[in-house]
């Protein structure tokens, strides 16, 4: 009798266990739960074992999942080259398709030194660098109302450099996570006096016309655009005429003299200038 109601239990608790997995504890199901002061009774009817199971059952709350985040960038790239210095502004507007982040990261490609950002949902902005020495552009959002929608930005880069025949190139921003898109135009022009010369352009499509604007006046801006790439453009400005902001100085005839002490010397010569407005 004793070996059939021990059978009886061991047959009893197996299928309690199979068609009640969750009453066990385990997580298999979404309507797991947790129990406690499990107590199992049992008596013997002629040749039927009958049991009662008894316990606390505490529900688990399912966690709360985190969507992930899955977003498109859409950037435009305005860089304008004058004597020693090159400033790029560029405006970006995140689309976030699904999920919310409390960071909003970019991947500094180039030279240059970021002066300034703005963001309306950002509380914080700044330059972040990881062990290898890679630059990341980053946007922080108050961890109450992390980002999530759209997301407007604006960054500033500077590059100064030296006046003869620089090699200049263009920062680019490369989003880290799920982007669906990441697209933008690049537009680089310089002032009057300079010839424009686009050395690389890689990843990049050559258009004439972009987002509304007018065709460049060629070869003193060239505009282009770019569709889930990286893009390189390098580009140098020349002086068109290297003697046009000089000031030339011949035929001078120093004199001087000695006085009680004092010397003075006078200096005579011919100026020319090339320049309306006078030499740099």
């Amino acid at each position: 009798m004793k070996k059939i109601g021990m059978t009886g239990v061991m047959v009893a608790l197996g299928l309690f266990g199979v068609s009640n997995p969750v009453a066990l504890g385990q997580a298999a199901s979404p309507l797991a739960a947790e129990v406690d002061n499990l107590k199992i009774n049992g008596a013997l009817d002629g040749e039927k074992a009958g049991f009662v199971i008894t316990g606390d059952f505490k529900p688990l709350e399912p966690k709360e999942k985190k969507e992930k985040l899955i977003f498109s960038v859409q950037t435009e790239n305005v860089i304008t080259h004058r004597r020693g210095q090159t400033e790029q502004n560029i405006s970006g507007t995140v689309k976030i398709l699904q999920g919310e982040t409390p960071e909003l990261r970019f991947a500094v490609q180039g030279k240059g030194t970021l002066v300034s950002a703005k963001s309306e949902q950002a509380i914080e902005w700044g330059l972040r660098n990881d062990k290898s020495g890679q630059r990341f552009f980053v946007l922080w959002f108050d961890p109450e109302n992390p980002a999530k929608g759209e997301v407007t930005f604006t960054a500033h880069f500077r590059n100064t450099h030296a006046q003869a025949k620089a090699a200049l190139g263009a920062v680019s921003l490369s989003p880290q996570g799920e982007v669906v898109l990441n697209a933008g135009l690049i537009t680089v022009s310089t002032s009057a006096g300079y010839d424009l010369a686009i050395t690389k352009a890689n990843g990049v499509t050559r258009v004439t016309k972009g987002l509304g604007q007018a065709p460049p006046k060629l070869p003193r801006s060239y505009s282009f655009q770019f569709n889930d790439t990286t893009p390189e453009v390098a580009f140098t400005a020349t002086e068109s005429d290297p003697d046009a902001n000089r000031i030339f100085f011949d035929e001078f005839d120093l004199k001087g003299r000695l006085a009680d002490g004092v010397a003075a010397f006078t200096l005579n010569g011919m100026v020319e200038v090339r320049h309306a407005r006078g030499g740099k």
